[in-house]
């Protein structure tokens, strides 16, 4: 579908394949697969003895990002948050396509700055742009990216292999992204150098591609946290048919967090539910859990206790504890 955006200096006008020509094929650059982006579709194969991982998340103004928010913040959360899937599974990111629902308010300037934010993430992480759409809409800014890595065949992880027994780990700190939005939304206030902090944390996620990679023939089950730590490890009961105890005291939490949860020990449950971590939360059988001593800036925050109750209980010095969301649902 064509559409026309309006150039710098507001004289002339740049339709979708003049777009698309400027500033998305350069992004296919060396990617011999992605022909330049001239065709209908790419033509890619995996690596001898690998298997494609593919995923596929959307995000859309005034849900994922607030109006206003610079192309090039847009930019780094789209990719990061597919980089985060990927990570989960144990793969290498390699390829990605980008679908753009773009209004009125985008001019080339705009478009402009996100492919060069698009180019950045590109460099950093390793991968290439094979395909996409770009379309105009009436309604708020909407993108949606697919993202395909590549893992040794049969060896991704997946959130299934969760046993009795297996320690329950997080990577990171958590709670950060969901204070950090409290920040911008006028909830709660801390020191300026915090402040940054935190919201920085909700607006730029760090996907953990390489604990993600080096979790694989170690993790027994592994998933991203997205909607929340607590609603993350709960698909993972639930898939893996396990029950499983976390200990509050033992999740990680950043110093801004923790001076904020000194004065505010009711958004504990906005650190245990809020979303946006983009951390890994995964679980190890413990014959394999001296192999996680190479690991930095991981916490063991549980255990898998049974099979079949499918259920997740949280405990404070040893005393169950009731939280009242189980995280960010859509619908």
């Amino acid at each position: 579908m064509g559409f026309l955006i309006k150039s710098r200096a507001n004289r002339e006008k740049m339709d979708e394949f003049s777009l698309i020509e400027k500033y998305l094929r350069p992004l296919a650059k060396g990617c011999n697969g992605a022909f330049s982006l001239t065709d209908d579709a790419a033509a890619i194969v995996p690596k001898k003895g690998n298997q494609f991982v593919i995923t596929k998340d959307a995000i859309a103004e005034g849900v994922h990002f607030l109006p206003g928010t610079s192309p090039e913040l847009i930019a780094k959360k789209l990719v990061r948050t597919n980089l985060s899937d990927i990570a989960a599974m144990g793969a290498k990111a390699k390829y990605y396509l980008i679908a753009a629902m773009l209004n009125s308010k985008i001019n080339e300037e705009w478009i402009k700055k996100f492919a060069e934010a698009l180019a950045a993430e590109q460099k950093i992480f390793g991968i290439h742009l094979i395909g996409g759409d770009t379309i105009k809409t009436k309604g708020p800014l909407a993108f949606s990216l697919t993202m395909i890595g590549e893992a040794r065949s049969g060896k991704a992880l997946q959130r299934s292999g969760a046993k009795p027994g297996d320690g329950i780990y997080v990577s990171g700190t958590i709670g950060d992204a969901a204070l950090g939005i409290k920040i911008l939304q006028g909830e709660i206030t801390v020191a300026k150098a915090k402040e940054k902090f935190l919201i920085d944390r909700y607006l730029i996620p760090h996907p953990q591609v390489e604990i993600g990679q080096k979790l694989s023939g170690i993790a027994s089950s592994c998933i991203d946290i997205s909607d929340g730590m607590a609603a993350d490890l709960a698909h993972i009961c639930k898939v893996s048919g396990v029950s499983a105890i976390i200990e509050k005291e033992k999740i990680p939490v950043s110093r801004a967090a923790r001076e904020i949860l000194a004065n505010h020990p009711e958004l504990w449950n906005s650190v245990i539910s809020g979303g946006d971590d983009y951390e890994l939360l995964f679980t190890v059988p413990p014959k394999r859990e001296k192999m996680l001593s190479k690991f930095k800036k991981i916490s063991r925050i549980g255990r898998v206790v049974k099979k079949s109750a499918k259920s997740l209980k949280i405990t404070e010095n040893g005393q169950e504890i009731r939280i009242k969301t189980a995280g960010y649902k859509h619908f």
